[in-house]
C-alpha cells in the first residue's frame, strides 16, 4: 500500500525551507522598512531646517543664537510648533534616531546610534546628482527660421555657510557656475561663477558682497583649483546695487539664506543674456558670447576643492 503522507525526513526538509523562505521575507521587510523610516527622517530634517531658517528671518531671531534661552531640542521643536512653522510636532522614526541642534553651526542634525548621520545634514546634499532641491528650472521653447531655441531660468536657493569664494588656501568652496561645452568634469570650461560673499573672510573681491565672475578664457577647473583667478570679475556690493545692505547698517542679512535667480535669454545664435535678481528683485543683466554653437550649456551646484573636484550639473539645451 502506497505512503499518500509525509515521510518525518521530507516534513523535516519542509519545515527547514519554509523556514529559510520566512528568514528572507522577514529579513526583507525588515529593510524596506527600515529605509522609509531613514528617508522619513531625512525628510523631516530637512522639515526642520527650513522651518527654522523660516523662523529666524521672520521672527528676527538671533542669527548666532537662533533659539536662545531655549536649551533642550524637545522644547525648541515645540516653539517652532507652537509659533507655527510646522504643522506636527517632528519625531526621528528610527528606533536609535535623534534631532539634535547644532548650536556652532546653527542647524538641525540627525543622530543614528548616538552618531552624526552625514556630513551633509542641512541645506543641499552636493553628492547627490538628482537634487531637485537647488536648482529648479522652467524652460520655455521657440522657434525661429525652423530653428528651435530656448529660454532658461535657473533658481539657486544656496546656504550662505556653502557659500565661500575660489582661492587657494580653501580647502573646499561651494560656488554657483554656469559652464559651457561638456558634462565631463575633466573637460568642463566655466563661463560664470556666482559666489555669496559673508562677513567672516574679507579676501573676496570686494568686501561683504556678490560677486558673478565671468571667465572669458574658459578656464578649465582643474586649472582653477590650483588657484587660478577668474577674468572679468563682475562685482555688485552694497556701495553700489542698493539691493544688498552695508552690513554696518544690516549685518543680519549676511546670515541669512537668499535667492538667486539667473534668467538665460538667446539674444542670437552666438549670444545669450544673462539677467541677475537677487531676493526677487532684478540686479543687473549682461551678455556673454558662446563661441561654438551648438554646443549644450550646463549649470549646477559645483563642490570645488585643492585636491579634486566633484560637479553636479542641469543641461539647458
Amino acid at each position: 500500500m502506497k505512503n499518500k503522507g509525509f515521510t518525518m525526513i521530507e516534513l523535516l526538509i519542509v519545515i527547514v525551507v519554509m523556514g529559510i523562505i520566512a528568514g528572507f521575507s522577514v529579513l526583507t521587510v525588515s529593510e524596506v522598512i527600515h529605509a522609509s523610516q531613514e528617508k522619513a527622517d531625512i525628510n523631516n530634517l530637512n522639515t526642520l531646517n527650513v522651518a527654522t531658517e523660516n523662523y529666524i528671518m521672520f521672527e528676527e531671531a538671533n542669527s548666532t543664537d537662533a533659539f536662545e534661552g531655549i536649551n533642550s531640542d524637545l522644547d525648541r521643536i515645540t516653539k517652532l510648533l507652537t509659533e507655527g512653522y510646522i504643522d506636527i510636532r517632528v519625531t526621528p522614526q528610527q528606533d536609535t534616531a535623534t534631532f539634535g541642534w547644532n548650536t556652532i553651526d546653527q542647524e538641525w542634525q540627525l543622530f543614528v546610534d548616538g552618531n552624526p548621520y552625514s556630513e551633509e545634514t542641512s541645506g543641499y546634499n552636493f553628492g547627490d546628482i538628482t537634487i531637485d532641491d537647488a536648482i529648479n528650472d522652467g524652460m520655455y521653447v521657440y522657434q525661429e527660421n525652423n530653428i528651435t531655441y530656448d529660454e532658461d531660468e535657473g533658481r539657486l536657493v544656496f546656504d550662505p555657510k556653502k557659500g565661500k569664494t575660489l582661492k587657494s588656501t580653501s580647502a573646499d568652496e561651494y560656488s554657483f557656475t554656469v559652464r559651457w561645452s561638456t558634462e565631463n568634469l575633466n573637460d568642463a570650461r566655466i563661463l560664470f561663477l556666482f559666489d555669496y560673499h559673508d562677513d567672516t573672510d574679507l579676501d573676496k573681491g570686494e568686501g561683504f558682497s556678490i560677486l558673478f565672475r565671468k571667465n572669458t578664457n574658459f578656464v578649465r577647473l582643474h586649472t582653477l583649483t590650483n588657484g587660478t583667478k577668474f577674468s572679468n570679475p563682475i562685482t555688485f556690493n552694497y556701495a553700489s546695487s542698493g539691493i544688498i545692505p552695508n552690513y554696518t547698517v544690516d549685518d543680519s542679512w549676511y546670515g541669512e539664506v537668499h535667492t538667486t535667480k539667473l534668467v538665460i535669454t538667446r539674444v542670437n545664435s552666438t549670444t545669450k543674456n544673462v539677467a541677475i535678481h537677487v531676493d526677487g528683485v532684478y540686479l543687473t543683466d549682461f551678455n556673454y558670447t558662446q563661441s561654438v554653437i551648438g554646443e549644450t550649456v550646463y549649470y549646477g551646484v559645483s563642490n570645488i576643492k585643492k585636491t579634486d573636484s566633484e560637479a553636479y550639473v542641469y543641461s539647458i539645451n
